[in-house]
């Protein structure tokens, strides 16, 4: 909003918690309509620093983290919106893989050739609302299942399969989650640990669609980005502006326990 403290903040946490409120897919209030802010004040925000469609909607998008990256010679890249963006958003960034399949498969075989390590290190690192055998459950059946989204513990996995860090840079506030890429039941220490990779995020139904009127149409979906040097600009992708409707049009959309959106259309 406005009169928000928008800063450079940096965070590093050595493994995800699940907190629906504090991580990429959470949920939270809307951070763009306070019942106390006029709307012309609403319209000046809006109009600065969220993005203008070419159906003349707004977006809360990469405008304001782009312009902090340009002074680093980087940029965000936009990757499709079909379920798996994190994944192809960490591909675009710099991982060596041929597609976003193939790291999901990548991720899956580590976890299964690590499951009582992985396990030992996500309960020691706390933050797991379920029973351990229902957490593993569901972060199998994410990286088996297209259109899944990406939160922060499939991330840590995706980390340690690459062993490179990833950088998490959220899109409103440039606040930054660091996952090690570093295997804590290893000792070798690869190379790679020491070129990140950097995507961003915006957050899970934290930010609303808005029409040319300034008119709320609903929450948007969570999304990632890649980061990439600024020399390197890619192809333009055209993104689907998923947001939710109204809560009581969402009959069709049952939502999981980990409050992620269970039904297609998936960012």
């Amino acid at each position: 909003p406005p009169d928000a403290a928008i800063g450079n903040t940096h965070k590093q946490t050595k493994f995800p918690a699940e907190d629906n409120t504090q991580r990429p897919g959470g949920g939270g209030m809307d951070a763009v309509l306070p019942s106390e802010q006029s709307l012309t004040t609403t319209q000046l925000f809006i109009q600065s620093h969220w993005n203008k469609n070419a159906d003349n909607t707004w977006t809360q998008d990469t405008k304001q983290l782009d312009e902090q990256l340009k002074t680093g010679g980087l940029v965000c890249a936009q990757v499709n919106s079909r379920g798996d963006c994190g994944y192809e958003a960490i591909i675009k960034a710099g991982a060596l893989a041929e597609s976003f399949r193939a790291l999901k498969n990548e991720t899956l075989h580590l976890v299964r050739t690590n499951e009582r390590s992985i396990r030992r290190q996500f309960h020691r690192a706390g933050g797991i609302t379920q029973n351990m055998d229902a957490f593993m459950q569901r972060i199998q059946h994410d990286l088996t299942t297209d259109g899944e989204y990406a939160d922060n513990h499939t991330l840590q996995l995706v980390a340690w399969n690459l062993e490179r860090t990833i950088v998490i840079h959220d899109t409103f506030d440039f606040h930054q989650i660091e996952l090690s890429g570093q295997r804590p039941w290893s000792t070798a220490s690869p190379a790679s640990i020491a070129h990140p990779i950097h995507i961003a995020f915006r957050q899970h139904r934290m930010f609303s669609l808005y029409d040319a009127e300034y008119n709320s149409l609903g929450k948007l979906e969570g999304h990632y980005w890649a980061i990439i040097p600024l020399q390197q600009q890619p192809e333009i992708i055209v993104p689907t502006h998923n947001y939710f409707q109204p809560l009581d049009s969402l009959v069709d959309h049952p939502t999981l326990g980990n409050g992620r959106e269970s039904a297609p259309p998936r960012l």
